[in-house]
C-alpha cells in the first residue's frame, strides 16, 4: 500500500488564503461601517469611558494578542509542514481580529450600544469578533478529530447562529423577541459545547501518546472552560452583580486566555491532525508489509538451503561409489578390460569427480552461509599442495594450455586448512582452466617477513572492470553471456572469497579483458612459537568462519602475471574495485524490499539451472551405465 501524494504547502496556503482573507475583509467592512455609524448609545459610552480603565482593558490585551499575531506570522512564514502552517495561519488570523477589535475599544470608536436584555452596554464589535473567529477555533480543533465535514459545518453553524442570537437578544426593544433570541442562543450552547467535546475525545482516542493524550484532556478542560464563562459573565451582568469595569475586564481576560491558549497549545504541542496520523499508519502498515516481505524471503532462503543439504547428502554418497568402482574396476580389480569400456570407465569417473566437486561447493556454501564451516589450523606445504592441484586439474584444460608451478623449494610453511586450500586452489585453477583458450596458468607464490602472497594468473579472456565486484558473489558470472558460454554455477569463486576470508585474508583479482586475469591472497606463514603459545586456545579447538560479509573483493594492482615459455601478456593493475554495503535507510525501505525481491528472483533462477546441470550429470551416468550393460 503506497500513501497518496500529500499536497504541498502551498497548496495548503492557497486555500487557507481563499477562506480567512474574505472573512477579515468582511469583519473589517462591518467594523468599519460600526465605528463611523451612530449605532452607538452615547449615554452608555460615556459610562463606559468613565468606569473602564481602557489602558489596562483593552490595550494590554490587544497588545498580547498582536504579539501572538507576529509569533505566529513568523512561525508560519519558516513552517513547511501543512498542517502546521495551517495551525499558525489560522491562529495568527484569530488574533489578528481580536487584537483589532480590543484596540479599536481602546480607541474610543467601538459602539458601544444599550442592552435592554442587559441592562448596561453591549460591545457590538466583540459579538462580531466572536462570529468570525470562534467558527475557525472548531475548525483548527476539527482537524485532530475523525469529524465529517458535515458534523464540523453543523457545529460551526450552531456557532455562530448561538452568538448571533445572543447580540439579537441583548440589544432588541422588545421583550418578547429579545426572549426568544436568549432561548436560542441558550439552547444551542450545550449543542456546541457537545459537539466540541466530542472533537476532543475523538482526538483524544486517536492519539497514541500518552503525554499527548493528557496534554489534550488539559486543554479541553480549559477551552471549555473559558467557554462556559462566558454566559454566566452575561448572566451576571444581566443580574446586575457587575460593575461596567469589572464586566469588560472578565470579558477581555477570558476572551484573551481562551483564544491565546487554545491557538498556541494546538501549534506548539506536538499533536498530530487526522491527515498526519493517517500518513503514520500507511507507514507503520508499509513497515510491518516490508517485515512480512523480508521475513517471508528469509524463509524461502532458509527452505532453499534445506533442499539443497539434503539433495547433496543424498547424492554424495552414491557418487562416492561410482567414484570408487569406477576406479577399482581401471585399475584391474575385475580383471583386464578392453580400450572401450576403460575409456567408458573413465569418462564415469571425470563426470562423477566434476558433480561430486559440485555438491561439495553447494554443501560448503550452505556451511559457511550457516557458519558452522570449521577451518584447521595445520602445518601445510605450499609447494606440495600446488603440486597436487595442478595434477587434478591437468585433465581441465585445454589443448595449447600449460598448467605451471613457480613456487620455489625454499617457500616458507604456511599455516591453514590443507583440505580448504585444496578445494580455494581447484576453484580457482579449475575456473582458469575453463576460461583460457592458449597460453598458460601459472601458481606463483611471493613472502616478506610473516606473510605469503599465493597468486593464480592466467592468459584467458579476462574481467571486465566493471565486472569485477560481481564474480565473488553466490550464482553470478560476469554476464550472462559466460553463463550459456561455458556453464557453471557461479558457487566457485564465492567459496573461494569465503574461505580465503575464514583464513583471515582477501581475494584480490586484476584484469585486463582479452589479455588474462589473476587472482591472489595472503597466508601466513607457520610460526611454531606463535602456535605453541596459543596452542591452549587455537590448537585445541578449530575456528568456525561465519557469513562472509558483503563487500566486494577489491584489485590488487601488484597481482603477478604467468611467466609463460611464450612469453605471455601479464595481467596488468587494474584500480581498486571494492564495493561496500549500503547502508539501510528508513527512507528507502522500498528499495531494499524490491533489492530483495529481484536478488531472490535471480538465486532462484541460478538454482534452477544448478539442479538442471546436476540432473544432466545425473543423465549422462546412466547413459554410461546402460551403454555398459
Amino acid at each position: 500500500m503506497r500513501a497518496k501524494p500529500r499536497p504541498s504547502w502551498r497548496a495548503w496556503l492557497r486555500l487557507d488564503v481563499c477562506i480567512a482573507i474574505p472573512a477579515t475583509v468582511s469583519f473589517a467592512a462591518i467594523a468599519y461601517w460600526a465605528c463611523t455609524s451612530d449605532v452607538s448609545d452615547p449615554e452608555i459610552a460615556v459610562q463606559y469611558a468613565a468606569q473602564v480603565d481602557s489602558y489596562v482593558t483593552y490595550l494590554v490585551p490587544a497588545s498580547c494578542f498582536f504579539t501572538a499575531f507576529v509569533l505566529n506570522s513568523l512561525t508560519m512564514l519558516f513552517e513547511r509542514d501543512s498542517q502546521r502552517m495551517k495551525l499558525a495561519f489560522f491562529g495568527a488570523y484569530i488574533q489578528l481580529l481580536a487584537a483589532s477589535s480590543d484596540f479599536l475599544s481602546y480607541l474610543g470608536v467601538a459602539p458601544i450600544m444599550r442592552g435592554y436584555a442587559v441592562g448596561g452596554g453591549v460591545h457590538m464589535l466583540r459579538y462580531v469578533m466572536w462570529m468570525f473567529t470562534t467558527p475557525a477555533m472548531i475548525y483548527l480543533l476539527s482537524l485532530l478529530s475523525d469529524f465529517r465535514k458535515e458534523k464540523v459545518a453543523i457545529a460551526i453553524s450552531a456557532d455562530v447562529l448561538m452568538i448571533a442570537s445572543g447580540l439579537l437578544g441583548s440589544i432588541l426593544p422588545s421583550p418578547a423577541l429579545a426572549a426568544v433570541c436568549n432561548m436560542t442562543s441558550f439552547s444551542l450552547f450545550p449543542c456546541v459545547m457537545t459537539l466540541l467535546w466530542g472533537m476532543f475525545d475523538a482526538a483524544i482516542a486517536s492519539t497514541i501518546n500518552a503525554k499527548n493524550e493528557t496534554s489534550l484532556r488539559t486543554l479541553r478542560v480549559f477551552t471549555l472552560a473559558f467557554w462556559f464563562s462566558f454566559p454566566i459573565i452575561w448572566l451576571a451582568s444581566s443580574c446586575g452583580l457587575l460593575s461596567h469595569s469589572t464586566e469588560e475586564l472578565l470579558w477581555t481576560t477570558c476572551d484573551f486566555c481562551g483564544k491565546v491558549m487554545f491557538s498556541s497549545s494546538l501549534l506548539y504541542g506536538n499533536f498530530l491532525t487526522l491527515e498526519q496520523r493517517k500518513l503514520v499508519a500507511m507507514r507503520i502498515i508499509e513497515e510491518s508489509n516490508r517485515i512480512q516481505v523480508i521475513k517471508e524471503l528469509q524463509d524461502l532462503v532458509e527452505e532453499k538451503e534445506t533442499f539443497l543439504s539434503s539433495m547433496s547428502h543424498e547424492l554424495r554418497t552414491p557418487l562416492n561409489g561410482i567414484i570408487g568402482l569406477s576406479e577399482s574396476i581401471l585399475t584391474g580389480s575385475c580383471g583386464v578390460i578392453g580400450a572401450t569400456v576403460a575409456k567408458v570407465m573413465n569418462t564415469i569417473k571425470i563426470s562423477g569427480g566434476r558433480l561430486l566437486n559440485l555438491i561439495n561447493d553447494i554443501l560448503d556454501s550452505a556451511s559457511v552461509q550457516k557458519g558452522s564451516l570449521v577451518v584447521k589450523h595445520e602445518r601445510v606445504n605450499l609447494q606440495h599442495l600446488v603440486a597436487d592441484v595442478l595434477e587434478i586439474c591437468a585433465p581441465l584444460t585445454r589443448r595449447g594450455v600449460t598448467l605451471q608451478s613457480t613456487i620455489p623449494d625454499m617457500c616458507p610453511v604456511v599455516q591453514g586448512d590443507a583440505g580448504r586450500l585444496v578445494q580455494i586452489l581447484h576453484n580457482l585453477v579449475g575456473n582458469s582452466c575453463k576460461f583460457t583458450h592458449k597460453g598458460c596458468i601459472t601458481v606463483s607464490a611471493e613472502w616478506d617477513g610473516s606473510d605469503v602472497e599465493v597468486s593464480v594468473a592466467d592468459t584467458g579472456i579476462g574481467i571486465a572492470a566493471d565486472k569485477l565486484d560481481q564474480i565473488f558473489m553466490p550464482f553470478k558470472q560476469s554476464d550472462n553471456g559466460t553463463t550459456r558460454t561455458y556453464g557453471g554455477t557461479g558457487l566457485g569463486l564465492s567459496l573461494v572469497k569465503q574461505l580465503v576470508e575464514a583464513h583471515h585474508s582477501k581475494i584480490r583479482v586484476a584484469s585486463v579483458p582479452g589479455e588474462g586475469a589473476a587472482f591472489s591472497f595472503l597466508l601466513h606463514t607457520w610460526d611454531a612459537a606463535a602456535i605453541n603459545s596459543s596452542e591452549g586456545a587455537a590448537a585445541a579447538a578449530p575456528t568456525t568462519s561465519g557469513l562472509a560479509g558483503g563487500a566486494a573483493a577489491a584489485s590488487a594492482p601488484g597481482a603477478p602475471a604467468p611467466a609463460c615459455a611464450a612469453a605471455a601478456p601479464a595481467a596488468p593493475a587494474a584500480p581498486a574495485a571494492a564495493a561496500a554495503a549500503p547502508a539501510a535507510d528508513a527512507a528507502a525501505a522500498a528499495v531494499e524490499v524490491a533489492e530483495q525481491l529481484s536478488a531472490a528472483t535471480s538465486e532462484k533462477r541460478m538454482l534452477a539451472e544448478q539442479l538442471d546441470e546436476v540432473s544432466a550429470e545425473c543423465d549422462r551416468l546412466q547413459a554410461l551405465f546402460d551403454g555398459l550393460n
